[in-house]
């Protein structure tokens, strides 16, 4: 290990100790990382990936929980709709969905692929159980009458989707967040997708979303290809630059409205 190596290994490992003291892990827990060796090695997140910093990380924080019994999960990135890297008999007594794919480079990230070489029996499991939420700022909700727990209806002229709501202070007033990975069967009616503007030609880049992928394209980004037909289907950054205008409604009068 070179002398770059061994120092974000240092720092890895007292990362690592001063967590593991402020969040009390017991034998057996896991314990998740999500990690940018772009970013570690200066570089932008995903562009930069670094297999040797991913190596110096994983050997920072691997035999502090090896030695509290600790396991440890590598996160992948969304190209694999952020799975998990971990050992088998860690996802069997969890009772964890261990599905087919393996992480490489740049679909999954490096500190997944250093994570799956080192484990003794790596297998990838996705955590799909649950419930689809959104979140709200409390300000929005109290306007809405809408608590923590009901379930909502996001809706637009295009579209709509139901989840449960949630309230949180670090969304920004005014705005919904339904995060995206969440599969359409998962759903109990509509799909976040359909709220969002179809990519069918130019002539859906409104003056806002121009101004954006010039930057992206600046600073050497990906850039778009459209198609004739085609949705949007990814949620996240590259949604906001569409307009995504939608208005929120509990259920209950939302079936109230209805009826009438």
């Amino acid at each position: 290990m070179n002398s770059n190596a061994a120092f974000v290994a240092a720092q890895a490992r007292q990362a690592t100790e001063e967590l593991l003291a402020a969040a009390r892990l017991e034998r057996g827990d896991i314990f998740v990382v999500g990690c940018s060796s772009s970013e570690i090695v200066g570089g932008r997140i995903g562009h930069a990936s670094s297999l040797e910093a991913a190596q110096a990380v994983f050997a920072g924080i691997y035999p502090a929980l090896q030695e509290r019994g600790i396991w440890l999960a590598a996160q992948c990135c969304e190209h694999l709709n952020r799975a998990l890297v971990i050992e088998r008999a860690a996802a069997e007594k969890y009772g964890f969905e261990i599905v087919t794919v393996k992480p490489a480079l740049h679909a999954g990230g490096a500190c997944s692929v250093a994570a799956y070489e080192r484990f003794d029996d790596p297998v990838m499991v996705e955590l799909s159980g649950g419930k689809p939420s959104a979140r709200i700022n409390p300000v929005d909700a109290k306007r809405e009458g809408i608590v923590d727990g009901d379930k909502v209806e996001v809706y637009n002229q295009r579209g709509h989707v139901i989840a449960t709501m949630r309230l949180d202070e670090v969304i920004p007033p005014g705005t919904i967040q339904v995060w995206f990975g969440w599969r359409h069967s998962q759903f109990e009616e509509g799909m976040y997708s359909e709220l969002l503007v179809p990519l069918g030609s130019h002539e859906t880049i409104d003056d806002v979303a121009e101004h954006w992928l010039g930057q992206i394209r600046e600073t050497g980004g990906a850039s778009y290809n459209f198609h004739t037909g085609s949705q949007a289907v990814l949620a996240g950054a590259w949604d906001t630059i569409w307009d995504c205008a939608c208005n929120i409604r509990k259920v209950a009068d939302a079936i109230d409205e209805e009826e009438e």
